[in-house]
């Protein structure tokens, strides 16, 4: 995971890297830290032996970039990851809107730290190697997760499974809403998470679905629409406290 980036940015403020294209690289793409009111836009990423882009930071914008056939040579990396500190004195994290991320080997999109916005990317075909992430994953607070589209996210041979939309341990006050999954039996899974929203999605799968909040507390789950053939299952409802 931790690669260096064809491009790397640190300590950068007010940059743009616009329009730029990286092809049959070992590491990542584009990589900064203290990454300050910067913006990745209409870049394209293919055949990388790493991931995407990997950012840390607050107030950015990535946007509108392509990401295709990642995670060639490490497995672990991702198309995009984004971490804005919890403790951080302001409030704006990273805007990621409308990228296009397909076929890679772990999760999609990667947040940490607090106060995101993901918002109407295209994620398809990731997690073809491991397990236990999802094509958008985090473990944050304060984040929105909304009108993203998701498909065909499948679990390759036994493991933890693969998810649309993951909450991991801490995630608290974060709100998923409006986003769409097609072809993926857990849509949403919610793992040691508290007091968030999971709103007015559509889940189509085309068998069995799982709703999963396993060891969560004070979620709210209205407004859904499932589409399934197969069977309902609910993992720890207790955990849901509107409905």
């Amino acid at each position: 995971y931790a690669l260096p980036g064809a491009i790397e940015l640190n300590h950068a403020r007010r940059c743009s890297v616009e329009q730029v294209e990286l092809r049959a690289i070992g590491g990542y793409g584009i990589v900064g830290s203290a990454f300050e009111e910067g913006r990745i836009i209409g870049c394209r990423f293919e055949d990388i032996g790493g991931g995407g882009i990997r950012l840390s930071g607050s107030a950015s914008l990535i946007a509108s970039n392509v990401i295709a056939r990642i995670g060639l040579d490490h497995a672990g990396a991702v198309a995009i990851s984004a971490h804005h500190p919890i403790a951080s004195r302001d409030t704006n994290g990273m805007r990621i809107v409308r990228n296009v991320i397909s076929d890679g080997s772990y999760s999609g999109i990667v947040l940490s730290g607090a106060d995101h916005v993901v918002e109407e990317n295209v994620i398809e075909r990731v997690m073809r190697d491991l397990h236990d992430g999802a094509a958008i994953y985090g473990g944050v607070q304060r984040t929105a997760i909304r009108r993203n589209v998701v498909r065909d996210v499948v679990a390759i041979g036994p493991g933890y499974g693969v998810s649309a939309y993951y909450l991991d341990e801490g995630a608290e006050q974060c709100i998923v809403e409006r986003n769409v999954s097609i072809g993926v039996e857990r849509p949403t899974h919610n793992h040691m998470t508290r007091n968030n929203v999971i709103r007015d999605n559509l889940f189509i799968a085309s068998s069995n679905m799982v709703l999963s909040f396993v060891r969560s507390a004070h979620c709210e789950f209205t407004g859904n629409t499932l589409i399934l053939s197969g069977a309902l299952q609910i993992a720890s409802p207790t955990a849901i406290s509107r409905w």
